[in-house]
């Protein structure tokens, strides 16, 4: 028995093959890029993203804002190892320097609290942000008998104090 090949339909085959071809190169990008788009781990790699004006500012996962990238972490760690990711990232724990910002931050923040980088700093037990600069309380104050929590946090709608030593979420900023 022969096989004829005369009466198969090739109208149909060679768009069905084109097809196919296009949905297995498809799904093997997605295979591919599919753990670095929605992963769920802190890694702060250097490998780039694009920002609406299409300039490659800040990596992958962070947020561009106004000059500076924003990395909004998921995973908890006490504030000294948030300040460590954050060194690896080449960034720092987050200063606020101005109202635009706090306000960029509660709306980036959701439902979460992130350490920031203001702590109780010192003999004086004064506060201080990472670069050793004082609290501007034109920007915003922190509740009155709160030098026993050390640490701020900033949310939604707060900005409020906790132990330095309890694991939460963080931000790092760079300069994009």
């Amino acid at each position: 028995m022969a096989l004829k090949f005369n009466n198969m339909n090739w109208q149909l085959v060679i768009p069905g093959l084109i097809i196919l071809a296009i949905k297995l190169v498809g799904m093997s990008l997605f295979i591919v890029y599919f753990s670095q788009i929605f992963s769920t781990d802190d890694s702060t790699e250097n490998s780039w993203s694009s920002t609406s004006s299409g300039r490659t500012d800040c990596p992958i996962r962070w947020t561009f804002q106004r000059g500076k990238c924003y990395f909004f972490s998921v995973q908890e760690k006490t504030w000294n190892a948030s300040q460590r990711a954050c060194s690896e990232a080449n960034s720092s724990l987050v200063i606020i320097n101005s109202k635009e910002e706090l306000e960029f931050l509660h709306n980036n923040t959701k439902a979460e609290d992130y350490f920031t980088g203001l702590s109780v700093g010192g003999a004086e037990g004064r506060w201080k942000w990472i670069d050793n600069t004082e609290l501007n309380t034109d920007i915003f104050m922190i509740p009155l008998n709160s030098h026993t929590s050390a640490c701020v946090v900033i949310g939604l709608t707060v900005v409020g104090t906790i132990s330095c030593s309890v694991p939460n979420r963080w931000i790092c900023e760079k300069k994009a």
